[in-house]
């Protein structure tokens, strides 16, 4: 039965369906409104105890305890390459605060160093042809041509500001008060795209350099736990990408990319939201709280040692995803992502913070309007006539019907195609038209079973809680442990007063066991042993149910397969009782095994109908 979330008044339009939801974001991981709420509501919080929350099972610890692939990040002067534009034709750079150090080739040859820039000039880089490059001032070549290859340092200056003039925009999207890019740690690296279609931009730098220009929180927060719980995810993910990415053959003018990787970007990481948003020293100028929380956790990252931890980190060092606020839990990666494989410390938790109305979340809800007709092309289909809400956060999904090719189809979508598709903030949709999912099933493997509705009313009654959370296992075979658990609470039996059985000690079952041997309504399968864990054939159950209903033999023989049974006038009593009509016309194939879903049937027959 579905319920309606309290989400304020929907109007429903006959052309389209509203989305009620909350977050902005994957959801994946660490949560910087949930880490921000954290902080506001227990300003002791540590960024170290609010960063591990999100990442379950893990721990902050230093780099250098780590056993790594390589020593690059502690001995390499600029070991991480920060992909900054790609594809560029031209490259408008200037000096600040003194000389800039050219170099054409950059280890592939003579060094070709015009110049020098020095401060109050504007130089280019350009692309004259395919893998040919040359520096220019004022539009004037400055020495020779060579390789699209090349570095700019400043040793003797403050920094460098940077401007893609084959965009004519800065190559630092998100910077609004300069016309170029500032950087003061670090060297820029031009390198020719392997498919000559231009040259990419790539900042050299140290990890604890990049990490000042990190813009993943408001210039504006300033709390120490949320700050230094975000500087701990951010040098986790950088770590763990530049691991990822390194994979072998640096030289001291060179990382060690693949080849794939060159082609794309020449980095270990993009400076955008594909990555992580990197500005460089505009970050750092404004934000020095952010400054303060990078260098109070110097070297510190999340980790995850647990068992099998090879197969999802790097080194121990988590990919540490994270989004703006989830909806109330954070996702798993499979749901966030639609990966195939699950990471263990990227399953949903609780984040109560990011939803908080006095955190003051601008997205603690949102909803959008999508036509039908815009759903309907996103499916290929003719039409759409509903949508409703399966499942709710975390992992939410939501069910579509309409028509294709003029017949009735259906189809589940997750929350990451919502997203993606849609073009909602975050998978965390909680209704649709304002009506939210139904209750989660009791048990998630009984449906479409001829059996469901007495699995059900057994649950109920408080006879099964079924074999593990969420689980029934409707095709599994009753033990005679098993067996005996389920007729004593049947019965309402009272407890026994003494153990009977020499086979059962440990038993979970052990109680109901003997509790059925006082009822009488088992001596044992022999002298002194129960055998508890032998399945129970249909012939057995129809023997115990006669017993524990007291049912009288009766005449006549309904079955033509029992006529060798020992139990056949059993067989006979609870066919006469309405309890079995057998497995087929005339069968009752007595020697099976009874399945866990049959017994819901015998027991709702026998005990529960009126």
């Amino acid at each position: 039965m579905a319920t309606t979330f309290n989400v304020g008044p929907v109007v429903a339009q006959e052309d389209s369906f509203t989305f009620q939801g909350a977050g902005w974001g994957h959801g994946v991981g660490f949560s910087q409104w949930g880490a921000r709420g954290q902080a506001m509501e227990d300003p002791s919080k540590t960024g170290e105890e609010i960063v591990s929350y999100y990442y379950t099972d893990s721990q902050v610890e230093d780099l250098s305890s780590l056993t790594l692939a390589n020593d690059f990040l502690e001995t390499v002067d600029q070991p991480l390459w920060v992909g900054l534009a790609q594809n560029v034709q031209v490259l408008e750079f200037s000096a600040l605060g003194g000389p800039l150090e050219l170099c054409m080739s950059d280890g592939a040859g003579s060094c070709v160093s015009p110049g020098p820039p020095v401060a109050g000039e504007t130089w280019t880089f350009e692309r004259i042809s395919a893998g040919v490059c040359a520096w220019y001032l004022s539009g004037t070549q400055q020495g020779q041509t060579g390789k699209c290859r090349a570095s700019i340092g400043w040793p003797d200056a403050v920094g460098v500001q940077v401007k893609d003039r084959t965009n004519s925009a800065p190559i630092c999207s998100g910077v609004t008060n300069l016309s170029a890019c500032e950087y003061r740690d670090g060297t820029l690296k031009l390198r020719d795209d392997p498919v000559d279609v231009g040259f990419h931009v790539v900042l050299a730098v140290a990890l604890e350099d990049y990490l000042k220009g990190i813009r993943e929180l408001p210039d504006d927060w300033e709390r120490a736990g949320v700050n230094e719980a975000q500087a701990i995810a951010a040098r986790s993910y950088g770590a763990y990408e530049f691991f990822a990415k390194e994979v072998g053959g640096r030289t001291e003018f060179d990382a060690g990319l693949s080849d794939a990787q060159k082609n794309a970007c020449w980095c270990h990481l993009h400076d955008d939201t594909r990555d992580q948003f990197f500005v460089g020293y505009d970050r750092e100028v404004g934000a020095p709280s952010w400054v303060e929380a990078v260098q109070a956790t110097a070297g510190r990252v999340v980790t995850y040692l647990e068992p099998g931890y090879q197969s999802y980190t790097q080194a121990g060092i988590v990919q540490a995803f994270y989004s703006a606020s989830s909806g109330g839990w954070t996702e798993s990666n499979t749901d966030g992502f639609g990966s195939s494989v699950q990471f263990p410390y990227l399953v949903p938790v609780p984040d109560p913070w990011a939803i908080d109305p006095t955190i003051g979340n601008p997205n603690a809800s949102w909803e959008k309007t999508v036509k039908k007709t815009t759903i309907a092309g996103l499916l290929n289909w003719d039409t759409v006539s509903s949508a409703t809400l399966d499942s709710g956060p975390p992992g939410a999904t939501a069910r579509f019907t309409g028509l294709d090719d003029g017949v009735s189809v259906s189809i589940i979508k997750n929350g990451q195609w919502l997203r993606s598709s849609l073009g909602l903030l975050s998978p965390a949709v909680s209704a649709i038209d304002g009506v939210g999912a139904g209750p989660p099933p009791i048990f998630s493997d009984i449906g479409g079973s001829v059996h469901e509705a007495a699995i059900l009313e057994i649950y109920e009654a408080g006879i099964t809680q079924g074999c593990e959370a969420g689980l029934y296992c409707p095709g599994e075979s009753v033990s005679r442990a098993q067996m005996a658990t389920f007729l004593a609470a049947a019965l309402d039996l009272p407890d026994a007063a003494a153990d009977y059985f020499g086979d059962d000690g440990g038993s979970v079952h052990e109680p109901a066991i003997n509790q059925l041997y006082e009822a009488q309504v088992t001596i044992g399968c022999a002298d002194g042993l129960y055998c508890p864990g032998r399945p129970v054939t249909r012939a057995q159950m129809a023997a115990f149910l006669a017993r524990s209903l007291n049912l009288t033999t009766q005449s006549g023989d309904p079955f033509i397969d029992d006529d060798d049974s020992l139990f056949e006038d059993e067989i006979g009593a609870i066919a006469a009782a309405g309890i079995t009509i057998g497995c087929a016309a005339d069968l009752f194939c007595p020697d099976e095994a009874v399945s866990r879903a049959q017994m819901a049937t015998f027991i709702v027959r026998g005990f529960l109908s009126s």
